[in-house]
């Protein structure tokens, strides 16, 4: 095998080539303290073996670019190998888990992920040693060291050497806690609004400019003779005869070109109209 090694790394959304380019720094060290310790163990000569470790120079200068990059990435970053085990970890996934390096270099994978999740995660990295998949995204909970829990986007990636053969796992994880509070804050507040809305005494309504009906509560149904549920997604033309809905159309333009609300009681052709 020669000096120069090709090393294969599938893509992964949202990471920069500056990350990728990490990945493969990482592996080529791996290969070349591998050809370090093949020259040393061999029986050439000790100058020769010197000679093959000067020519990586350039090498190691790049990694240590690199390695700068991985530490200072914003994301949660480490490097596994292909029994979990983690070899490298950055400050952002310390962070992010609350944990020391030292102490996260004595974990793997599954140690960190929240038992809810942990078989999927196993089966995911089962699938990328045997080749199934090369890699694996999803967004589950992860346990901190203090025990609290996190929501995170985790990432796995397999890394195979030039023959193919899978070598390490890179693992990416982004903390989205926050945004999930507010998702969950958000479907809170929708849904105390859609039960205050369900439940007024007034009909409600809420259509858009081709007179498709986005909103209408039960008081609304119960006016017009609409069975629950039935009049969402659907035109004024497909829920009232042509007369009345040209009658609604007309009027919700003219509410649309003042640009602003309006209230007042409507009135239609038919004494039988209720919006």
């Amino acid at each position: 095998m020669g000096d120069s090694e090709n090393v294969t790394v599938p893509p992964m959304d949202g990471v920069t080539d500056e990350v990728a380019l990490l990945r493969l720094a990482l592996t080529e060290e791996r290969r070349r303290r591998e050809r370090a310790e093949r020259a040393l163990s061999a029986t050439e000569s000790t100058s020769d073996a010197a000679r093959d470790l000067r020519d990586t120079t350039p090498q190691r200068q790049s990694e240590a670019r690199f390695r700068t990059a991985f530490q200072n990435s914003s994301v949660g970053m480490a490097l596994s190998e292909l029994d979990g085990r983690f070899v490298l970890v950055n400050r952002a996934m310390c962070t992010i888990l609350g944990y020391s390096e030292a102490e996260l270099l004595e974990m793997s994978g599954p140690d960190i992920v929240h038992p809810d999740h942990r078989i999927e995660h196993v089966e995911a990295h089962r699938q990328l040693v045997a080749g199934d998949i090369d890699r694996h995204e999803s967004e589950k909970r992860y346990l901190r060291k203090d025990n609290r829990m996190i929501w995170g986007i985790g990432n796995l990636a397999l890394v195979r050497d030039d023959e193919g053969f899978p070598i390490n796992i890179i693992c990416q994880l982004q903390d989205v806690t926050e945004r999930k509070a507010a998702e969950d804050a958000l479907r809170g507040s929708e849904a105390r609004l859609r039960a205050i809305i369900d439940h007024s005494p007034t009909a409600i309504f809420l259509r858009d400019r081709d007179g498709r009906y986005l909103l209408a509560n039960s008081e609304y149904e119960r006016r017009n003779g609409f069975a629950p549920g039935t009049v969402v997604g659907k035109t004024v033309h497909e829920l009232f005869p042509r007369e009345r809905a040209d009658y609604f159309m007309s009027r919700d333009r003219s509410i649309f070109e003042m640009g602003q609300l309006t209230q007042r009681k409507a009135t239609s052709p038919s004494t039988t109209a209720r919006q």
